[in-house]
């Protein structure tokens, strides 16, 4: 992935997972990363790197994962 080798460069720490079953629009693998580094996503999207989406998960205890999508052309 593009974007892998880009926050590899700029020493961003990251995993990458296979995509989660509740985000089923995307390809089989994703970025996990800390939501402090969505200004240098959303920046590297804005210099031409493909990313497609950008999801916030939070575990709850009572509901299991909730899921929303941000909105990167913000």
């Amino acid at each position: 992935m593009q974007i892998e080798k880009e926050l590899k460069n700029l020493e961003k720490k990251f995993k990458t997972i296979p995509t989660p079953r509740e985000v089923s629009r995307s390809c089989g693998l994703a970025i996990l990363l800390d939501p402090s580094e969505l200004v240098t996503v959303k920046s590297l999207k804005e210099d031409g790197k493909n990313v497609d989406y950008i999801w916030s998960f939070e575990k709850t205890q009572d509901r299991g994962n909730v899921i929303t999508e941000i909105n990167i052309n913000e």
